[in-house]
């Protein structure tokens, strides 16, 4: 067992009972407070598709004395505990458990999801039957190269000058050059982006956080509930993107892998071609949207009206 998680999920936006549970996965440096996320909760509530729940980390904002996490290993078993936790009081199953991740979270969420899916992996205090693999789940994963091909994409941020990563960061966007010019922002900002960063330095494809080997030809290829779907902007080529369909088994194409059926496992890239890394910024309504369209049937039915179902 290891120590307290220092892992909170905040609810962003409730939408009613029995609708999909949206967890979002920050980027790197990134926080709850920034306001595309909060508009992009609010959008998936106020349309009834969402409640939203964020993933905070430490070292950010208020909670800037607590120590960061350094590695996956330490910080992606917590995580799972506290939405295992979150799962299993829940007065009704979800229409779809989203696992949202936005850059940095990409990669967190989809391990998230994976260690969820191997319960060996996960603290399982309660011995009840949660079984996440009896509910629709959906992977969207943005503004990320995916798992296969990012290390070689990587700088080397330990090996980075102060001054060095703040171009590097200046480069990426997002982030206000005011902020970045001035030192009391940089004090705050720097050390949680820095330690996000060198914690995508611990990742590794072919080995789980929990240390087990996985079977990288199909991360998600015997869990017939999930579906995975990429967004991206103009940074990322086509290339970086499609091998994420890799992880449940599907050949990628920026379309789904199969346009007629609703239990397709693969549900396309979309590519928000006019805007940069946090293509976010500009375009919460239709990200909200994107992430709808994932869900397995529209939030004006039932599951009982339903006449195909996308599991």
């Amino acid at each position: 067992m290891t120590g307290p998680s220092r892992v909170r999920l905040e609810v962003l936006a409730s939408a009613a009972p029995g609708q999909a549970l949206v967890f979002f996965f920050p980027w790197a440096g990134g926080n709850l407070a920034h306001p595309s996320v909060r508009a992009l909760a609010k959008d998936l509530a106020a349309k009834g598709h969402a409640t939203t729940i964020g993933v905070s980390l430490p070292g950010r904002l208020a909670r800037a004395k607590e120590p960061v996490y350094r590695s996956f290993t330490e910080l992606v078993p917590d995580v799972a505990r506290e939405v295992r936790q979150l799962l299993r009081k829940q007065a009704c199953a979800p229409r779809a458990v989203v696992f949202f991740g936005y850059s940095l979270g990409s990669q967190v969420a989809w391990q998230t999801l994976e260690t969820l899916l191997n319960p060996s992996d996960v603290d399982k205090a309660g011995n009840d039957s949660f079984d996440l693999a009896a509910w629709p789940v959906r992977l969207v994963v943005a503004a990320s190269r995916a798992p296969q091909n990012l290390l070689g994409s990587l700088p080397k941020v330990k090996e980075m000058s102060d001054s060095a990563f703040l171009e590097y960061i200046s480069a990426k966007g997002g982030t206000p050059k005011e902020v970045l010019d001035h030192a009391a922002f940089r004090a705050l900002i720097l050390p949680p982006l820095r330690a996000d960063y060198e914690l995508l330095e611990t990742f590794s494809f072919s080995e789980s956080p929990a240390g087990c080997s996985r079977d990288t030809d199909a991360i998600f290829g015997n869990h017939a509930n999930v579906s995975l779907k990429a967004l991206y902007g103009n940074d990322l080529e086509t290339m970086d993107v499609l091998p994420w369909a890799g992880l449940v088994g599907a050949k990628g194409t920026t379309a789904s892998d199969n346009k007629e059926s609703s239990t397709s496992r693969w549900l396309g890239a979309q590519h928000f071609a006019e805007d940069g890394h946090f293509f976010l910024f500009e375009n919460v309504a239709s990200v909200a949207d994107a992430l709808a369209a994932t869900f397995p049937f529209a939030p004006s039915t039932t599951p009982g009206e339903q006449t195909t179902s996308a599991s």
